[in-house]
């Protein structure tokens, strides 16, 4: 038997395979290296009442699906004074620590960072959380942004699939802070 077909089989395998290679990291070298997703939603209510469970960290649970599961036994702290810069969420599990910290609150947003680890860790994501007066009730606009850290999570934001999430659980917290604060009938 022939060497020859076997040789010329491994080169077109080792070809394509490079081939391959090459395009995973040529055309993911163009692909966007940030993103960003920004939800609005009208609600009713006075834009008090907005800030007040939008700006205070300790109500998030009440009305934000936010849950950072680190494992088993994963625990959540909410520390710092309610409403004020340097409030934060931090959870603590088997798999590490997270932490959300707002970073900018005035009567009108909050700003917020996610990052891996309490204090100097990598920031993994920004938010903004803006709310204004409109004549249903109260406009709130929820813009989050981050970086896509490898190759392999920019091909993933090509297709969608992290701001998809994103985009559903900034709807679902919405739809969580106009149950919580709705009017109540008198």
């Amino acid at each position: 038997m022939s060497r020859a077909p076997q040789e010329s089989v491994l080169k077109v395998v080792v070809l394509v395979l490079a081939g391959f290679v090459l395009v995973y990291l040529g055309v993911g070298n163009f692909l966007a290296k940030a993103w960003t997703v920004t939800s609005q939603a009208v609600v009713q209510g006075a834009p008090e009442r907005v800030a007040a469970a939008v700006a205070d960290l300790g109500t998030w649970s009440m009305w934000s699906p936010l849950d950072v599961p680190l494992g088993p036994e994963t625990r959540r702290e909410v520390s710092g004074q309610a409403g004020a810069v340097g409030q934060r969420i931090t959870w603590r599990g088997p798999q590490g620590t997270m932490t959300l910290e707002l970073v900018r609150v005035t009567p009108a947003d909050i700003g917020y960072v996610l990052r891996a680890g309490e204090q100097g860790g990598p920031d993994l994501k920004f938010g903004r959380i803006a709310w204004d007066a409109v004549a249903e009730g109260t406009r709130i606009e929820w813009t989050e942004s981050g970086f896509f850290p490898d190759f392999a999570a920019r091909w993933f934001g090509w297709f969608g699939a992290i701001q998809e999430r994103v985009r559903a659980f900034q709807q679902a917290s919405l739809a969580g802070l106009q149950r919580a604060i709705q009017p109540t009938a008198k």
